[in-house]
């Protein structure tokens, strides 16, 4: 790849990551509570929540889901428009119940919106929590592994440097703005 376009990449790449800590900087001042920090969504209404939760979706699928059916079906875009529109179903089905959870108790996580519907049931909030926890570790890896391919080959830097590199930045960020970043 030339010089000049793997400039470009990097100069861009450093521009979304200022704009990333930008915004992790700005939410640290919103989230001065722990229930801020861990429910930041409470923040928001449903155009912001629904736009992070399309792109955040879309981020590592466009990456590598995309290219993947693509090759395999060769439409991809059936799929794409399916998953737009089961997270409007979703919000329009389940955001007034759960918005009215988060008037009468304290919600951070699914957890507690489990703990509020099922009447303070431990067992219930445990399994929840213990598969958010695994389905957060399945999403995670796959957006650092799409981005490790991905900054890898764009940049020609070994996968494990663009791997700690991502995952470093990730772990910064989070730590600085919660759930609300």
């Amino acid at each position: 790849m030339a010089t000049s376009s793997v400039i470009l990449i990097l100069a861009f790449c450093g521009l979304m990551i200022a704009a990333s800590f930008g915004i992790g900087l700005w939410s640290k001042k919103k989230a001065t509570t722990t229930q801020a920090y861990f429910g930041g969504t409470a923040m928001f209404g449903p155009i912001a929540v629904g736009l992070s939760s399309m792109a955040g979706v879309a981020s590592a699928f466009a990456l590598v889901g995309v290219p993947g059916l693509i090759y395999n079906s060769g439409n991809a875009m059936a799929f794409w428009m399916l998953g737009s529109a089961a997270f409007a179903a979703s919000y329009i089905i389940l955001g007034k119940k759960v918005r009215a959870m988060a008037e009468v108790a304290d919600i951070s996580s699914l957890g507690d919106i489990c703990d509020v519907r099922f009447n303070r049931n431990r067992v219930i909030k445990a399994l929840m929590s213990i598969i958010i926890c695994l389905g957060c570790v399945g999403y995670l890896a796959a957006q650092i592994s799409a981005g490790t391919v991905l900054i890898s080959n764009l940049v020609d830097v070994p996968p494990i440097v663009a791997g700690l590199l991502i995952f470093g930045l990730l772990t910064i960020y989070t730590a600085i703005s919660g759930e609300v970043g």
